[in-house]
Formats: C-alpha cells, sequence, structure tokens
C-alpha cells in the first residue's frame, strides 16, 4: 500500500510541472520604448518576440514569431497571435550592426532567463527597455619594443580580440558611453599568462572619440 501511495504522490507532481500551452489564435499587442540611462529616446534597436516551450521545467527556444526596430521616439509596436506555444518573450538586441548600445553586461538573447516573459496575453503588453548608449572611439595603438607576440586586445565590456602579430600601428574601433572620463584596453598574450592593462582618457574631435596610446614590453606583467 505504501509503495503505491509513493507512486500516486509522485505522479501527481509530475503533473503539476507540466505547463499547458496558451491557446492559438489570442491576439497580443506588445509595445513599448527603449531609453537610454537619462530617459532620451534609442532608434533603430530590434525588438524581438520569441516563444518557447516548456519541457519537464527546460525551456527550448520554437520560433522567432516577429521582429521590429524602434523609431525615432525610441518607440516600437507589434501585434502577434498565439500558435500554441507555452511561454513568449521579449528580447532585445544586444548587437545591431555596431555597439551603437548595450542592454545589461553579459545579457544572453539564447538564454530565457534574461528575456523578459510576455503576460497579459490576449491583451496588451507594454515594456520599456532603458539601455545605455554608446559611442564609437577610434583607439590608435603603438607597439614599443615588443619582444614577443601575438598579443590580443580586446575591451573589458565586448570581449572581440583583435590581434596584434608585429611591432606596428593599428586602429581598434572600441564603443564607450560617454560618461567614463576614462576608458581601458587589454592586452594579453602566451594563453593568458601575461597581461597588461592601460587606462586612457578619450578626446572628442571632429564627431569622434579618439585616443593615441603606446605598448611596451615592460608593461606585461
Amino acid at each position: 500500500m505504501t509503495k503505491y501511495l509513493v507512486f500516486t504522490i509522485f505522479l501527481l507532481s509530475f503533473t503539476c510541472e507540466v505547463e499547458h500551452p496558451i491557446p492559438a489564435g489570442l491576439e497580443t499587442n506588445v509595445s513599448g520604448k527603449v531609453l537610454n540611462y537619462d530617459n532620451t529616446p534609442v532608434a533603430n534597436a530590434k525588438i524581438l518576440i520569441a516563444e518557447y516551450k516548456s519541457d519537464l521545467g527546460n525551456l527550448t527556444l520554437v520560433r522567432y514569431v516577429d521582429s521590429t526596430v524602434t523609431n525615432l521616439n525610441g518607440e516600437y509596436k507589434m501585434k502577434f497571435k498565439t500558435s500554441g506555444g507555452t511561454r513568449y518573450y521579449l528580447a532585445i538586441d544586444n548587437y545591431n550592426g555596431d555597439y551603437t548600445y548595450y542592454y545589461n553586461y553579459g545579457y544572453d538573447i539564447n538564454d530565457p532567463n534574461d528575456l523578459v516573459e510576455i503576460g497579459n496575453i490576449g491583451n496588451n503588453f507594454v515594456y520599456n527597455f532603458f539601455v545605455t548608449k554608446l559611442y564609437p572611439c577610434d583607439v590608435t595603438i603603438n607597439t614599443s619594443g615588443i619582444k614577443h607576440f601575438p598579443i590580443y586586445v580586446y575591451q573589458d565590456a565586448f570581449l572581440k580580440e583583435t590581434e596584434i602579430t608585429s611591432n606596428t600601428s593599428i586602429v581598434k574601433r572600441i564603443y564607450i558611453d560617454g560618461i567614463q572620463s576614462e576608458e581601458q584596453l587589454i592586452f594579453s598574450r602566451n594563453g593568458g599568462l601575461e597581461s597588461a592593462v592601460i587606462n586612457f582618457p578619450v578626446i572628442y574631435s571632429n564627431g569622434l572619440f579618439k585616443q593615441n596610446i603606446t605598448i611596451h614590453e615592460t608593461d606585461f606583467l
């Protein structure tokens, strides 16, 4: 008798974990704004609606239902019909041609835990994204007396490396928020065993942020 009771309790708990799909054909209006930290609008930010299904608590992407970009006022608006999926989410594309803004540090558009679940299915759902607008900054990197290559250069916020293979000058475009008085580049070599960090102020000139820095052999630790 105890064995059957345990099995029944297990079956009931398993049944409770199963999510029932949202009925198909429900029309939902989704709208909102994308705003900079200072409440100014961000245009051309890409917003997507993602449909996920749940399998024993694990969420799997089914498809992107629709997408749009914000207008000059930072506004977006979409309408979609459910197809019987379990959950629907709003996502913002953190990379839109170039790094013109970022949403959250470590944000992953492929991770539903980082997305915004759309509630009020069948009615109206409003959500505003707050981002940090970024500006391009061209940094001319000079090398002096470097003995060992290659060197990999990256900006802390965006781990897109640039490779330096000889004592020469290169221009690396980074993206900054225009708020910080100082920026940073990280240099790495020998499988990450040696690294150097250079902090530098940025200069605004002719519509672009820029700077000129030099990395020396003695900078590496």
